[in-house]
């Protein structure tokens, strides 16, 4: 019996250890694939900067920058775009700005050694761009971005920055990227002048980059023919030292902030600021009570959730300005995410709104293709964006920290889902007392490094 016994345990040893070789052999594989897959995104994202660039280059120059010698070694290459002419030229990295590359830093020696091959080189008459030592996964070796897999594993997102650096688009315009966030690689994502979009890699939180060195961070007052609502800016507050703006519909109040010191100095020290790609929405929150009947400031009708700034969100609405201001102050803190989170001021709303405008002409204004006219408040992201921010119009009103003149009502901009957008579009200024909460108001958070 007992000889028996450790037979049995033999065998189960046995197979164990066959079975943690054969995991153990898995493990290797998968690790080593997923290393190679790394390397084939680096390589994506040299072609997709490259391509830009020279696109750039090319438009400007009328020719390609590119070594005078034609590139002769391209007879290993498998995936050879079939529009391609017989001229392949190394792409001369020193003539183009602003572009950092994880490979095809040999190209200086061309001159002297024509078989290197950690070069990009360029097709003379599509323009296809081919990294010659190419990355190989599972056999196969891949050159560029024509082939099956981009479809696969083409990143959506930059790689997590490890340190708060300026990031450069294809035009030439900066931002600055916090730490631990990541950069949209999506076309129309990836520029400032669309709106580039960032997201906080923990969270994934999403925010659009606002360029105060092509708009002027600043309080503005809109007007349009016609508007009930047209606004004028008039002379300073003494006791904010800010401009003080009226409302057509009644002229005898006004419209003030006191500026941010510390988000006023981060934006001429960085060249601008976030806001969030969508309005604040709420997960895994518990709606318990829809009316403020405790009367006090700092209310929301959740009693639990989670702040998130993504498509298809619940908008965390039923909440007064100043628990808003609260939550907003409490999702990130500069010494310990790299940017500080706070309620949209008047200053960053008017100056996005401006933003813009630089690409569709009195949106502030003339706010269509909003939520608007609805029974109900829509998800967050539900209509189209405008330079990829999404609701600064319509669906709810959004608190900000401006403050009316008679200093007991609170400030909420945009318009809400049974409005309609001449009366109440982006620019729109609305207010309420400092208990008010309802379905129709949510707010929006902007961040500063």
């Amino acid at each position: 019996m007992l000889n028996n016994e450790k037979g049995i345990t033999m065998v189960a040893l046995i197979i164990a250890i066959i079975l943690m070789l054969i995991i153990t052999s898995t493990l290797i594989f998968s690790s080593r694939n997923g290393l190679d897959i790394s390397k084939l995104n680096k390589m994506y994202e040299d072609i997709q900067n490259l391509d830009g660039k020279i696109s750039v280059y090319y438009s400007k120059h009328k020719t390609l920058p590119i070594k005078e010698k034609k590139y002769e070694n391209v007879n290993n290459i498998k995936n050879i775009n079939v529009n391609d002419n017989d001229n392949y030229y190394v792409i001369d990295i020193e003539n183009i700005d602003n572009l950092t590359l994880n490979y095809g830093l040999d190209y200086k020696n061309y001159e002297t050694n024509n078989n290197i091959e950690d070069v990009y080189v360029i097709n003379e008459k599509s323009h296809t761009i081919y990294y010659i030592k190419g990355i190989e996964i599972d056999g196969s070796r891949y050159y560029t971005t024509n082939a099956n897999y981009t479809e696969v594993i083409v990143p959506k997102w930059s790689n997590v920055y490890n340190n708060t650096e300026e990031f450069i688009d294809l035009n030439g315009d900066k931002a600055t990227i916090p730490a631990g966030f990541q950069i949209s690689l999506q076309q129309g994502e990836n520029t400032i002048l669309d709106g580039l979009v960032i997201r906080n890699a923990t969270d994934l939180n999403e925010f659009v980059w606002i360029p105060c060195n092509i708009v002027k961070y600043d309080r503005y007052a809109f007007d349009a023919n016609g508007w009930v609502h047209s606004q004028t800016k008039q002379g300073l507050d003494e006791e904010t030292n800010s401009y003080k703006i009226l409302d057509s519909a009644d002229v005898t109040k006004y419209y003030i902030e006191t500026i941010d010191e510390q988000e006023q100095a981060s934006i001429k020290k960085y060249g601008g600021f976030y806001i969030g790609r969508y309005e604040t929405g709420i997960e895994e929150g518990e709606l318990y009570s829809s009316s403020n009947d405790e009367m006090y400031e700092n209310w929301t009708g959740y009693n639990s959730g989670n702040v998130v700034i993504k498509k298809d969100s619940n908008v965390w609405n039923y909440i007064t300005m100043k628990k808003a201001k609260e939550i907003a102050q409490n999702l990130y803190k500069k010494d310990e995410d790299n940017v500080t989170s706070k309620l949209c001021s008047s200053y960053a709303w008017d100056t996005t709104l401006k933003f813009i405008e630089t690409s569709n002409t009195n949106y502030a204004t003339n706010s269509t293709n909003s939520v608007y006219e609805r029974e109900n408040i829509q998800k967050t992201g539900t209509q189209k964006s405008v330079n990829n921010i999404y609701d600064i119009a319509g669906n709810v009103e959004e608190w900000t920290l401006e403050e009316y003149s008679d200093a007991t009502r609170v400030v909420s901009r945009g318009g809400n889902y049974e409005n309609n957008a001449s009366e109440s579009p982006a620019a729109y200024r609305n207010i309420n007392g400092v208990l008010y909460a309802s379905d129709k108001i949510g707010f929006r958070i902007m961040l500063y490094l």
